[in-house]
């Protein structure tokens, strides 16, 4: 039987660890999908509050609008009934496979036995994995907005090592350094004018943040995946 060579061999070993490396790649990102899923079938089922406590970290963080402690908020909050039902359409984690981010639509109904709809947004949600390997909810944020088209049947994964290999460094650096002076335009407008109806998009910054107290006359549109009506 003839004998591999040693580069032969090297080359398999380093093709078998990145082999390994995005396997773990992938599965730590489906875990995080199968834990958002989960997170919202609790919702479903056993209603907002309880399903909030069960998957927020402790020191988890909301915007209702102001920055609040998201396990304590959750505490006293009142369902009235109220079912919330939301799915994941996009999710991607970061290289260590310790944090992940979630997006996707969320619509409130007015009970479990009325599914008329009457409120429809978006939610964006920081998750970290802790010790014992199931992942918690850091930061949750969200939008109103009306009834959306149609959506996606499937969720889009980004898996860590693909996102590396997509990104352009020189162009994100760019990209950065513009957002930084837009941001710094905005900010110093804001003492003289601001915007009325900010994007309602989950990306956009929350107008409590982005301006004085002392600016804002009406409560900013920035709120967690609902707004208690």
């Amino acid at each position: 039987m003839p004998t591999l060579s040693k580069a032969v061999v090297i080359f398999a070993g380093l093709l078998l660890s990145i082999l390994s490396v995005v396997a773990a790649d992938e599965n730590a990102l489906r875990s995080l999908v199968e834990a958002e899923n989960n997170f919202a079938r609790t919702s479903a089922e056993r209603g907002i509050r309880e399903s909030f406590l069960q998957f927020f970290a402790e020191n988890s963080i909301i915007f209702a609008p102001e920055p609040k402690n998201g396990k304590k908020f959750y505490t006293d909050y009142q369902d009235k009934g109220l079912k919330l039902l939301w799915r994941p359409i996009f999710a991607t984690i970061s290289g260590s496979g310790e944090l992940g981010v979630t997006t996707g639509p969320w619509e409130l109904q007015k009970s479990k036995i009325d599914p008329t709809p009457i409120a429809f947004g978006d939610f964006l949600s920081v998750w970290k994995k802790h010790g014992d390997n199931s992942w918690k909810v850091m930061v949750d944020v969200g939008v109103d907005h009306p009834q959306p088209g149609q959506l996606p049947i499937d969720t889009q994964l980004l898996p860590a090592s693909e996102g590396r290999a997509k990104v352009d460094v020189d162009l994100a650096g760019r990209d950065l350094e513009k957002a930084q002076k837009k941001l710094a335009a905005m900010l110093t407008t804001a003492q003289v004018a601001r915007f009325s109806t900010p994007p309602a998009t989950i990306f956009g910054f929350c107008e409590i943040i982005l301006f004085p107290p002392s600016v804002v006359t009406q409560p900013a549109p920035c709120s967690v995946r609902t707004t208690e009506r």
